[in-house]
């Protein structure tokens, strides 16, 4: 697989995978008691959004944009959606298309962060970049 240069690759790719552990046990988990603002509803879908978007805006910041990206990005949706379906059961939870949704838009709006100046943080924090002459 074809990563961005990173000095600290190995950790950088332990740290998105125990992103993705996270998500997996909050969606599975009971719901946690947060309080109410907004719209009914809001806060669950920007939790999704939220969630999603920083998945995919990780691999952004280890993958170059193309395919690998894009297998990426279809991946992390096939998980939401696969953990959708598996919240139908559990007792606290309910599979919701507007949930599949909210996560997929995350995803996008991740993912298209490879094509804006985010995409560079984790270089420039890692230090690769300055080293390598790329900063």
């Amino acid at each position: 697989m074809n990563y961005r240069p990173l000095a600290h690759l190995h950790w950088w790719k332990r740290l998105g995978w125990v992103l993705i552990v996270l998500v997996i046990l909050l969606s599975l988990a009971a719901p946690l008691p947060l309080p109410e603002i907004g719209p009914p509803n809001w806060r669950d879908k920007a939790g999704h959004l939220l969630a999603y978007a920083t998945l995919a805006g990780w691999y952004a910041q280890l993958l170059p944009p193309g395919r690998v990206l894009a297998g990426c990005a279809l991946a992390l949706v096939g998980m939401g959606g696969a953990l959708e379906l598996l919240q139908g059961l559990t007792p606290d939870r309910l599979p919701e298309w507007q949930d599949f949704f909210a996560n997929s838009l995350g995803v996008a709006l991740g993912a298209a962060s490879a094509f804006t100046p985010l995409s560079r943080l984790l270089l420039h924090c890692d230090g690769a970049g300055r080293r390598m002459g790329r900063a």
